[in-house]
């Protein structure tokens, strides 16, 4: 945590956050392709297939909201 809080520290100008916010929501749609076809062939309450635990893990897991998490410490520093 303490290299995300420094880089967003030195964070000061709205060029640099909105290229860091680029950045971090680039990696969730980046994960998109590899699961378009996912509800085509999605039965449900099946889990067996490893797309089926990799958009569980997208939609729930807390690592993946990490993303929202930095956004808003990147918002609240170029707001100051």
């Amino acid at each position: 945590f303490n290299p995300v809080y420094a880089a967003v520290r030195r964070c000061t100008s709205l060029g640099a956050a909105l290229l860091a916010l680029l950045a971090l929501f680039s990696v969730p749609w980046a994960l998109l392709p590899a699961l378009a076809d996912w509800h085509v062939v999605h039965v449900e309450g099946d889990a067996s297939q490893p797309e089926d635990l990799a958009v569980v893990m997208l939609k729930f897991h807390p690592l993946c909201y990490f993303h929202v998490f930095v956004s808003g410490m990147l918002l609240a520093r170029v707001r100051q």
